[in-house]
């Protein structure tokens, strides 16, 4: 009896001392791979604003050169070259398409407004009447340039229908009047593309939202063209008005019995929220996930992080490697320079 005594004790002082062990030991790895996700998660929000950075700075380059050639042909009268201006945007840069003018009588023989749009695919200018209104940037004309697009809320494109996000310029003279405004519509799959071409995992989930919460771009395309905060749990909706107040964060909340982490951020040229979420206890999964996916590369930049693509997905050692899980062909148009307008009139 002694000696079994002895070994039982010695049993269970062993298996304490391992509970005592494993337990902190536990406990520094759970915080490990939550620290891992929080990082990894604002690297993700980080790529897909970059992304975003890029295709709003392509098209408000191309809006604000437009609104300056329009106010300077309408300051001369020139309603042809006004109504050329569109369809020539269009033909020369792929990002122009959807490009609208909407000019004051100014000149005009008639005495009547100017609007007119062009889209790619009709191939020809339309004449539309509903634009957006007046949609200037509310701060008074500085003469060092013309005002800084706005990108206004999802609606509906009125001429097409198509679900758009618009960006609009006023339309300045070189007296500093304002004759119109310009705008650039953008189908929101195009923005969608952005997301999707990440690759993400089904445990993770990325949302595009505009200024009143609606959601443009998901890894969940259930959700596109909807209020994200629509029936929502009272936490999300928490949540959401914090994610819609504050430039960026990282936060907690629930939903239901899980426990969610959110990571968000703001597009500096378009107010746009990029949202990454994540339940906690697939963190692990998720911090898996991207050590096996994402390879830091080094340029003459700095590092990056790039995304094995789907034909390296199979073969580690494969130097086939993209930023957004697949081949990303460089579009039409890129590259080109601008160019002067012709004038028609000649």
């Amino acid at each position: 009896m002694g000696k079994k005594s002895f070994f039982g004790r010695a049993a269970l002082l062993a298996l304490c001392l391992a509970a005592a062990v494993r337990y902190p030991g536990y406990r520094l790895a759970q915080n490990y791979v939550a620290g891992r996700m929080d990082a990894q998660l604002r690297t993700e929000t980080e790529s897909i604003l970059q992304a975003l950075h890029a295709a709003g700075l392509q098209k408000s380059v191309l809006l604000r050169k437009a609104a300056r050639e329009a106010g300077e042909y309408w300051a001369a009268g020139d309603l042809s070259g006004c109504r050329a201006l569109p369809a020539h945007y269009v033909a020369s840069y792929d990002a122009a398409t959807g490009l609208g003018l909407s000019l004051s009588a100014g000149e005009s023989p008639d005495k009547e407004a100017l609007a007119v749009y062009a889209f790619r695919d009709e191939g020809r200018p339309e004449t539309l009447e509903a634009f957006p209104g007046d949609v200037g940037d509310g701060t008074p004309w500085d003469g060092k340039g013309p005002a800084s697009p706005r990108w206004l809320p999802f609606r509906r494109q009125p001429l097409t229908g198509a679900p758009t996000v618009t960006a609009a310029c006023p339309v300045y003279t070189s007296d500093r009047r304002q004759a119109g405004i310009a705008v650039l519509d953008t189908d929101i799959f195009e923005i969608q593309k952005l997301v999707t071409a990440r690759g993400l995992p089904s445990s993770l989930t990325a949302d595009v939202l505009d200024g009143a919460g609606t959601v443009l771009a998901s890894s969940r395309p259930a959700a596109l063209m909807r209020p994200m905060g629509q029936n929502a749990p009272s936490d999300l909706a928490r949540a959401l008005e914090t994610v819609l107040a504050e430039r960026e964060g990282e936060l907690l909340y629930t939903d239901g019995a899980e426990t969610i982490r959110l990571v968000f951020g703001t597009s500096p040229e378009t107010g746009w929220k990029v949202c990454m979420r994540s339940r906690v206890r697939d963190d692990f999964r998720n911090v898996r996930w991207f050590w096996e996916n994402d390879i830091r590369v080094y340029s003459c930049c700095g590092f990056h992080t790039v995304r094995r693509s789907a034909a390296s997905a199979g073969n580690k050692n494969s130097d086939a490697l993209s930023p957004g899980g697949g081949p990303n062909p460089a579009p039409p148009g890129r590259g080109r320079r601008f160019s002067p307008i012709p004038n028609p009139t000649k």
